[in-house]
């Protein structure tokens, strides 16, 4: 396992897929290289929904400075809109879950 964080060939990639998807825990990702080079990274499900989660909140904090800068918005408002458009987002999510939907992220 110590292998995958520091980063596993394709070859080694293919032939322990298995056991990396059974071993996938936390927030700690499997790095697969390409030519000895870090090309893409197998992450849990959880943890991957994590990052985006904070990624977008990151995003929408953001976003709410600028609109308070720009007084086209208090910032609570502007933070009233970015929860309440994170909360109808994970309304969709869970309904494309709960009818299997494919989703693309």
């Amino acid at each position: 396992a110590d292998l995958a964080a520091a980063g596993l060939g394709v070859v080694e990639f293919r032939a322990n897929l298995s056991a990396l998807l059974d071993g996938l825990e936390g927030d700690r990702p499997v790095v697969v290289n390409v030519r000895n080079k870090p090309t893409a990274v197998l992450l849990a499900l959880a943890a991957y929904r994590e990052m985006r989660e904070e990624a977008f909140a990151y995003r929408l904090l953001q976003i709410a400075e600028e609109a308070k800068y720009e007084e086209k918005l208090t910032f609570e408002e502007a933070k009233a809109d970015i929860l309440q458009a994170r909360d109808d987002r994970r309304h969709a999510v869970e309904q494309a879950e709960a009818a299997d939907a494919p989703r693309f992220c």
